[in-house]
């Protein structure tokens, strides 16, 4: 029988150039999502340019590139006559030295300089590399010659490879494919491996993976805090004489009574928010219970790591008879919903500035605030929540959930929501009204600004409980939220008022945390001997 080659039947020399260009586009594509992903990163708020940068590397790491690589390493040439061929080269010449020109530019802020001179020398540079591009592609010379001289260089490498346990493409082994679709005929195939590692490389691989996998996004979440935090507090390091004489002149009386007021928030409007879906699932608990097993979860988000919160309440809510996966249900629910809240004030809010107001990352924060709310509120819809958690239960062999909330009292609890945000709201504007030095009427700009913030930093799952990236957005937020008075009088200079904003955040954010104990204490103080037994007074 004749050796089947690697080039498939039917398949033109045509076909494999054109294959050859797609496998390069999408690469080229590939890593401009990766290098965009630290440019736009900034202006997006939560996972940032994460998404970008996912994308990007499942191009470049898409399946059906190791069978081009194989032709390559093998010196096979490309056919540079084909139609398709000459049109995606083009395609590739004219917009790879336009993407590589559109980054300078915007790492470099070129268009400040901008002259006619300048404009018109950097449009004959940018014909001259498309057109030397196109030229190499066209001609197929250059790049076949550099193909043909990649077997000469594999060939010189191997025996050193294969010293240390590598075999770089070892031969090619045919394997037998069984189509189900056509009556189950076998069709035979060579199979293409690149390198072929010994048994001591692959298990030192394994053992590094599973570590990687274990630690990597720990290390990196502190990673990423921590340089958020040094970008944070170097400004207040730097100018301490400065900061101390504005912690001298804070009230910490109304601070302590705005703690005290965000407290109260907390239990009224967050903690009973959760005992209402318990309820609505059809676990009614005592209150002080709810409110203990609430807080203590809540400061676990404290934690590195992003599970700490759900397992902490799955565990303390146990004794009560309450089953993991409503627990996990009522706690995706509840926070759906204090996310669009927070959405929904940060929007109200802020657009009452204006539009023109915002500038270009702060415009892009709103506009993906205002994109999230649709789809949170589609989210939350009953037929589609409990459809998606029923299919997630039943895929974790656990049972679905028996009691349905309706779509009435859904809108009831964000009502419920979005009134609790303005009486925090309230608490924040005694914490930053003597400092702003803004009237009563404006206590909604900080809102907005602060709810803005909460949403970046609950999307941020990198960071434990949002550290870093909540006060990052709020600084961004605030910067164009200040009063005019304010801004044009002690805080004209950008330094101090950027110095300023920092120090506003961080205060809030010491705020907020006091708040939490309070709470927490409030609750344990409450029900402690619930707590010391590991569960409270069963109501009933």
């Amino acid at each position: 029988m004749k050796e089947q080659t690697d080039q498939p039947a039917g398949h033109s020399t045509s076909a494999w150039a054109l294959q050859w260009v797609a496998f390069l586009l999408k690469n080229v594509f590939g890593w401009a999502l990766i290098v965009a992903s630290f440019i736009i990163g900034p202006a997006i708020p939560g996972p940032g340019g994460i998404p970008v940068f996912i994308v990007g590397f499942a191009l470049i790491t898409f399946p059906g590139k190791r069978k081009l690589t194989a032709r390559v390493l093998r010196g096979r040439p490309v056919d540079a006559r084909s139609a398709s061929y000459r049109i995606a080269a083009t395609a590739t010449a004219f917009l790879v030295p336009a993407a590589v020109l559109a980054y300078i530019e915007l790492q470099w802020k070129l268009w400040r300089y901008a002259t006619n001179e300048l404009a018109i020398a950097t449009f004959a540079c940018y014909l001259a590399v498309a057109g030397l591009t196109l030229w190499v592609f066209w001609n197929g010379r250059l790049l076949n010659w550099l193909i043909r001289k990649v077997p000469v260089i594999r060939r010189r490498v191997r025996p050193w490879m294969r010293d240390r346990g590598i075999d770089l493409l070892p031969p090619r082994r045919r394997r037998r494919f069984v189509n189900v679709a056509r009556n189950s005929t076998t069709t035979d195939f060579m199979d293409e491996t690149i390198l072929q590692l010994d048994q001591r490389h692959v298990t030192r691989m394994q053992h590094w993976s599973v570590v990687a996998r274990r630690w990597g996004k720990k290390v990196l979440g502190v990673v990423l805090t921590i340089g958020i935090f040094v970008w944070i507090l170097k400004p207040i390091v730097l100018n301490w004489d400065k900061v101390k004489d504005r912690i001298w002149e804070m009230n910490w009386g109304r601070v302590a009574i705005a703690s005290a007021l965000f407290a109260a928030y907390l239990f009224t409007f967050r903690a009973l928010v959760w005992r209402r879906l318990l309820k609505n699932f059809g676990h009614k608990l005592p209150i002080w219970p709810t409110v203990r097993i609430w807080s203590t979860s809540e400061l676990a988000r404290y934690l590195p790591g992003s599970v700490w919160q759900v397992v902490g309440r799955v565990y303390l809510i146990k004794p009560y008879g309450v089953r993991g996966s409503v627990c996990s249900t009522s706690q995706v629910m509840e926070l759906a919903l204090y996310l669009l809240a927070n959405l929904i004030v940060a929007l109200g809010a802020l657009t009452f500035l204006g539009w023109k107001s915002f500038e270009g990352r702060e415009r892009t924060m709103m506009i993906v605030a205002a994109g999230l709310v649709p789809l949170l509120s589609l989210a939350l819809h009953p037929k589609v929540f409990y459809t998606l958690a029923d299919k997630i239960l039943v895929a974790l062999k656990k049972p679905p959930i028996q009691k349905r909330m309706r779509w009435k009292s859904l809108i009831d609890l964000l009502l419920w929501n979005v009134l609790g945000l303005t009486v925090q709201g309230l608490a924040i504007y005694l914490v930053v009204a003597e400092l702003l030095q803004l009237p009563i009427a404006k206590w909604w700009v900080v809102t907005g600004a602060f709810c803005l913030s909460w949403c970046a930093g609950f999307l941020a799952f990198w960071a434990p409980g949002g550290l870093g990236v909540r006060e990052a957005v709020f600084i961004a937020a605030m910067s164009f939220a200040i009063p005019h008075a304010v801004r044009s009088g002690q805080l004209q200079d950008p330094e101090q008022r950027q110095l300023f904003l920092i120090f506003l955040s961080v205060l809030l954010r010491i705020w907020a945390t006091v708040g939490e104990l309070l709470l927490t204490g409030l609750a344990y103080l409450l029900d402690w001997s619930g707590a010391k037994r590991g569960r409270g007074e069963v109501a009933g």
